[in-house]
């Protein structure tokens, strides 16, 4: 055996002992993240929003709480492993939990109001330099993907994370064909993930009756057939916006959608 071919086996060993290592300690970083964030809002200090300035500053500190923790999990080699257990979360421990959830992702998982898509452009970044914008983007894209993929193979998920976008005022009957027109163009570029994400939430709108979608790539073609036989103006599900996140919401009212969006972290300008 050559000293090479000795070489790439040691090496090969070496990751496989490497990552049986790591093992234990990714699942305790993740139950750590995903026990802080799951329970951010089961505080009996919470009482309605909008009673004084002082019952909105505590949610918002669970907000940025659950954020700091989400943050945990990027830049790390598992970073895609870690997120795919996270959203595999959303739907199983009830309205609150699901709500931390997306207040963790942010605008990494979340699009943004009617005026724009909510995804960062890529090269261009409010402190000038590229890098940090860049950075944001490719971590909006890897959860948009983690989503597509989750919501293609858990529909229920889709229709409770829609009737979430509705409350929070992120998806609107008055943003609707701008939002249409965006995934038709941005499906055809290196940003599919994003626009693909927010196609299956407008076709889930209207109650999309075509084919079942099996598989991510067959969005971007239901979505043009779709686009076909919609109007903005028959789709009856934003007539009444839901008053709570979640149907099944129980407890202290939470700040209006629009309040929780100032604490985003948006890192540039977006597309």
């Amino acid at each position: 055996m050559t000293r090479g071919v000795l070489l790439a086996v040691f090496v090969v060993f070496l990751c496989i002992e490497i990552v049986d290592a790591d093992e234990p300690k990714l699942d305790a970083i993740y139950a750590g993240v995903v026990k802080s964030i799951v329970t951010s809002f089961d505080s009996a200090e919470l009482v309605d929003s909008g009673i004084d300035q002082e019952s909105d500053s505590k949610w918002i500190a669970r907000v940025m709480d659950c954020r700091a923790e989400f943050n945990k999990l990027l830049g790390r080699r598992d970073e895609r492993v870690l997120v795919r257990r996270l959203f595999g979360e959303f739907g199983t421990r009830g309205a609150k939990a699901d709500f931390a959830i997306l207040m963790a992702i942010g605008r990494f998982g979340l699009p943004s109001q009617s005026g724009n898509t909510g995804l960062v452009v890529k090269g261009i970044g409010v402190d000038r330099t590229s890098v940090k914008n860049d950075w944001y983007r490719s971590k909006q894209l890897m959860v948009a993907e983690i989503q597509t993929e989750w919501f293609i193979s858990h529909p229920d998920k889709l229709e409770r994370y829609l009737y979430y976008m509705i409350w929070s005022g992120q998806l609107k009957r008055e943003g609707f064909r701008h939002y249409k027109q965006c995934c038709a163009s941005g499906m055809a570029t290196g940003a599919y993930w994003w626009h693909a994400r927010n196609a299956l939430l407008l076709m889930s709108c209207d109650n999309w009756s075509g084919p079942p979608i099996k598989e991510a790539n067959e969005i971007h073609s239901q979505f043009s057939l779709w686009l076909g036989s919609s109007s903005e103006f028959d789709i009856t599900i934003f007539d009444e916006r839901p008053q709570l996140p979640f149907p099944d919401w129980t407890g202290p009212k939470p700040p209006s959608g629009h309040t929780l969006r100032e604490f985003y972290d948006l890192s540039g300008v977006t597309e």
